[in-house]
């Protein structure tokens, strides 16, 4: 007979312990190096907003029934967002663009089954393995350049009266 899985919380208990993912918010509680205090994350500000991971930071904890609205922008720092940017995988620029992070060759400018190259022509994108060097140089790029060369996109189909997005 299987045992009952483990409570979250036991009776009584005020805190719960963060799980991987769960974003830092200025009333959780982080463990003290000598395990045996906690201290509230606002004393330790750049970790707001990050999310938790258990092999980074030293175990944390939320009091429990506590809802937290979400971070408003001006509440980050800079730092805090750069990282968040890190962690992204897309960014959806309107109704028919995206720029989506593809490992190490960088970020494609995608509309459908097309990526924008370097020329701001959208052209089918192959499969992986069927992908050459020469593809991958004219529509792979850094995130801000990713960026720049959808707003160009966006702005030469608009001119020709293509465009559809939102």
């Amino acid at each position: 007979m299987n045992a009952a899985p483990e409570p979250v919380a036991t009776m009584g208990a005020r805190y719960r312990i963060l799980s991987e993912g769960d974003i830092i918010h200025p009333d959780d509680e982080g463990l003290r190096p000598d395990c045996e205090r906690w201290t509230r994350v606002t004393e330790n500000a750049m970790v707001c907003g990050l999310r938790y991971a258990p092999g980074l930071h030293a175990p944390m904890r939320r009091p429990l029934g506590h809802v937290f609205p979400p971070l408003t922008l001006e509440e980050y720092s800079e730092a805090q967002l750069r990282d968040l940017l890190t962690q992204a995988l897309s960014f959806r620029v309107d109704s028919e663009i995206t720029i989506v992070h593809r490992g190490a060759t960088g970020w494609a400018v995608s509309k459908g089954s097309a990526t924008v190259n370097t020329d701001l022509e959208a052209e089918y994108e192959p499969m992986p393995s069927s992908r050459s060097e020469e593809y991958i140089a004219r529509t792979r790029f850094p995130l801000e350049m990713a960026f720049d060369i959808a707003r160009k996109y966006i702005a030469n189909e608009k001119a020709k009266g293509y465009y559809r997005g939102t």
